[in-house]
């Protein structure tokens, strides 16, 4: 019985996810008829943008594909690069330096630190401690109180 529960619980959320997609933190969107992407979580807009205002950018709008979401990943080409016919208005943030990664925040250029080396990410190479960590494509993603320069490491 409790197989069943279980296999039925995963049907409905594969069908979600494959609707739209899956958000980092776990939760599923799905895409209303009209093809306005509508987050089944709205905790996931909220950490978006208070990821966004504090690694330091901005929320603002653009024109995304049909089936992006809210904060969508933009250090790469592809989310809001479609056509206005089959594109649609959704936050986004605006990052003075570097580029918006979903679950981390704004986040310095590519190459800019070598990735399980946290210290890397130092403006300041005579510091000891951290100011931010090294991740995904050797990009830093700054602590608390520290913020990227211009060459994308943390100061």
């Amino acid at each position: 019985m409790l197989a069943a529960i279980i296999a039925a619980t995963a049907c409905d959320r594969t069908t979600s996810i494959g609707a739209a997609g899956a958000l980092r933190d776990g939760a599923t969107s799905e895409v209303a008829q009209s093809g306005d992407a509508q987050p089944a979580d709205a905790n996931a807009t909220q950490i978006g943008a208070g990821l966004c205002t504090m690694s330091g950018g901005t929320i603002g709008t653009s024109a995304c594909c049909g089936n992006v979401v809210a904060f969508p990943d933009e250090c790469a080409v592809g989310a809001c690069g479609c056509p206005p016919t089959t594109s649609h208005s959704v936050p986004v943030c605006h990052c003075p330096v570097g580029c918006f990664l979903s679950g981390l925040g704004c986040v310095g250029a590519q190459g800019a630190c070598t990735e399980g080396m946290d210290l890397s990410c130092n403006q300041d190479t005579t510091l000891t401690s951290a100011r931010g960590r090294c991740v995904q494509g050797g990009r830093c993603v700054c602590a608390a109180g520290a913020q990227l320069s211009t060459v994308g490491k943390c100061q």
